[in-house]
């Protein structure tokens, strides 16, 4: 890197806010960020040296939302940075120190949805290498598998390929130097995640070997278990699916066993509900390989690399410094700065000087004119959002799942309209603040959006706060493009999960005229007098024009609703 490429690095670097650091050692700093009003995010510094830059970069090709959502990666002098959303929740780690084990369903499901997320890496050859507790963040939509610092790609025909990595208690053998790691390397440390999620005890330690040795766990789970953390690798499950499989038939096969139902003890419902609902496992695969999360605070990325992160980037490609911004090309920032006049409003928080601003008028000056034509010249003239028929309620982990429709009022289109959710106690102290952004709103429509917001905490109220548009998201004669939702229905799944699915057909493609991008798919629950309750959304690859797509919602927490309705939208 040359000492331009070095000065835009760092000053994109310094675009973010460091809220927290979550640790730091000799692989690196880890940090929690904001950027202007948007996050938080985690930030990664990673040694140059120790950096997996194609792991990384691999990532976002999984199309797993139980794995990191990786946003931006750049380089510094001495660091490989990743950006990736933060996801709300507690480390099984802490989870287990706090609340003491699982119950058998919960630890079941946690299990399986592990094993979507090292399904989704072993499908690009990834091996993670590091599946443990501390590693595992449990949300109020299950589990998260984060930190890929050791994965790493099998090599066809090597020996073994490392030693002593990972943690202790949870790697498996051959990652002490004996064999190279694959598949059903994870799929030992899965193993004992479910052990240690089951027991609350550290797998290799005295009390471990006892309780896994006495009646504290089922016959029938303990050879599971077993069969998963073998010594040889051949005699493992091969692969993280075929573990998934036989943790899906285990409750079917306990039944039988004992020949008299399911029926969960007050105590084991209890503690599954202490430890929030463990979300979509039991068909996680299909739905996780045909939707995206529900929106997460990483969604405002999209009003992120439209402000402050765009201001750098383009700085950066225009010095040359490689960086990768998930779900944008470097064009669209070149488009949206110079229609936007985005410097201005973007470099307030930045710390970015007159040398970023030559470059970035340099940039969007060679950026296409195509996409910057159809931006409405900057007016003050834009009347400000209205919201309307707000509801919400609690669910698992003392969260909100809320649902409110957003009016644009303007002859234009809106794009990347951004609210605030505010939660506020009974004696009107604000309980927690959080940001979205959506995608658009057109012109003289009103779309019905819904999330989860919230700290842990439940509040006795909450306020949806629409930011005012800004002229450089007003599109002139913009359309959006139109979806039609069919054969909508709630489905119950054969492990107890439960599932909003059909599909969705794009019947205009809108103003870009393609079918690249998202679907937001979401149900909304209403109550008698038709007001709406609040709701779940997934995301889902865009269709072509006259073609449709399928959609699984996961319903979790769900509210003693009168009605639903069902809408897509971009």
């Amino acid at each position: 890197m040359n000492d331009l490429q070095v000065m835009h690095a760092m000053q994109l670097d310094d675009a973010y806010r460091v809220e927290k650091t979550l640790a730091s050692g000799s692989g690196g700093i880890t940090e929690l960020v904001t950027i202007g009003n948007a996050g938080p995010f985690v930030r990664k510094k990673i040694p140059s040296s120790f950096a997996r830059r194609r792991i990384w970069s691999t990532v976002p090709e999984c199309e797993c939302w139980r794995l990191p959502s990786v946003e931006a990666t750049y380089e510094l002098p001495d660091y490989f940075v990743v950006i990736y959303d933060f996801v709300p929740g507690d480390s099984l780690e802490h989870l287990i120190e706090k609340e003491g084990p699982f119950s058998l369903e919960a630890g079941l499901k946690m299990a399986v949805e592990l094993c979507e997320a090292a399904s989704a890496l072993h499908q690009r050859d990834i091996v993670h290498r590091d599946i443990a507790p501390g590693n595992i963040v449990v949300s109020a939509d299950g589990v998260h598998l984060i930190d890929l610092g050791i994965a790493r790609f099998r090599i066809e025909g090597a020996s073994k390929d490392t030693a002593s990595l990972g943690t202790w208690g949870f790697a498996s053998l051959e990652q002490y130097g004996f064999a190279q790691t694959d598949a059903r390397s994870d799929v030992y440390s899965i193993g004992r995640v479910l052990g240690y999620g089951l027991t609350g005890l550290l797998p290799g330690s005295d009390e471990y070997d006892r309780a896994f040795a006495g009646d504290a766990l089922e016959p029938s789970v303990r050879a599971l278990i077993e069969k998963a953390c073998a010594f040889e690798p051949s005699a493992r499950f091969q692969t993280s699916d075929d573990f998934a499989k036989a943790l899906r038939d285990m409750p079917e096969k306990l039944n039988a066993q004992s020949g008299c139902g399911a029926e969960r003890s007050a105590s084991d419902a209890s503690t599954a509900a202490s430890h929030g609902s463990i979300g979509e496992s039991e068909q996680g695969k299909a739905a996780g390989d045909a939707a995206r999360a529900k929106p997460r605070a990483g969604r405002a990325v999209r009003k992120v690399v439209g402000g402050m992160l765009a201001l750098a980037a383009i700085a950066l490609l225009a010095a040359g410094v490689s960086i990768a911004v998930r779900g944008l090309e470097p064009t669209d920032f070149g488009a949206r700065m110079s229609a936007s006049g985005g410097a201005q409003e973007s470099s307030s928080g930045s710390g970015a000087g007159d040398a970023v601003q030559r470059d970035l008028q340099a940039a969007s000056d060679s950026g296409p004119s195509a996409a910057a034509s159809q931006l409405a010249n900057p007016t003050a003239g834009l009347k400000p959002f209205r919201v309307e028929n707000v509801g919400w309620y609690a669910v698992s982990g003392g969260y909100v799942n809320y649902a409110f429709d957003l009016v644009n009022d303007n002859d234009c289109l809106i794009q990347f309209p951004e609210v605030d959710i505010r939660g506020y106690a009974e004696d009107g102290s604000m309980v927690f603040s959080d940001s979205r952004v959506f995608a658009l709103v057109p012109a003289h429509e009103t779309y019905a959006m819904v999330d989860m917001a919230g700290n842990g905490t439940v509040p006795a109220r909450i306020e949806i706060v629409p930011h005012d548009p800004q002229p450089g998201d007003a599109v002139a004669n913009g359309k959006a493009p139109l979806f039609e939702v069919e054969s909508a229905d709630i489905v119950n799944g054969a492990y107890g999960d439960v599932n909003c699915v059909g599909t969705v057909t794009m019947l205009d493609a809108g103003s870009d005229g393609g079918s690249s991008g998202l679907v937001s798919v979401s149900i909304i629950f209403k109550a008698a007098d038709g007001s709406a309750m609040g709701g779940f959304a997934v995301s889902v690859d865009r269709p072509k024009q006259g073609a449709e797509a399928s959609f699984s919602i996961p319903l979790y927490d769900v509210p003693d609703y009168a009605s639903y309705e069902v809408v897509a939208h971009a």
